[in-house]
């Protein structure tokens, strides 16, 4: 079980969030998203070719660089949360962008760019 910056552990997330796992689904997601995380720390450190930066400068620490899958787990919830909630159009055909049809430049201009500016 991991535990998250602010001392929840995956497992109350995922049980906050209304997700109906039983014990076995959740340790099958740790397992699942640790040996993801490990073979991409391994990769990373294999190919190391330049350091991804920020606006801040280099992030030396690889395992900052990274999405978990529970992390995209929370984010593609919120994402369809936003679709539902929200009337997000296309710019290109005017038509209302849904879960089903949206594509990433629809969600990264209407989400994740407004969102993500200081």
């Amino acid at each position: 079980v991991s535990i998250d910056e602010n001392g929840n552990s995956s497992k109350e997330l995922v049980h906050a969030r209304g997700i109906n796992w039983d014990e076995q689904h959740v340790e099958n997601f740790e397992r699942l998203n640790a040996t993801v995380k490990d073979r991409t720390l391994a990769r990373v450190r294999k190919l190391r070719r330049g350091v991804a930066t920020t606006v801040n400068g280099p992030i030396e620490d690889v395992t900052c660089r990274s999405i978990t899958l529970e992390q995209l787990r929370v984010l593609m919830q919120d994402i369809k949360g936003t679709l539902t909630i929200e009337n997000i159009t296309d710019p290109e055909t005017g038509e209302r962008v849904l879960w089903e049809s949206a594509t990433w430049f629809n969600v990264r201009d209407a989400i994740i760019i407004p969102r993500t500016k200081a």
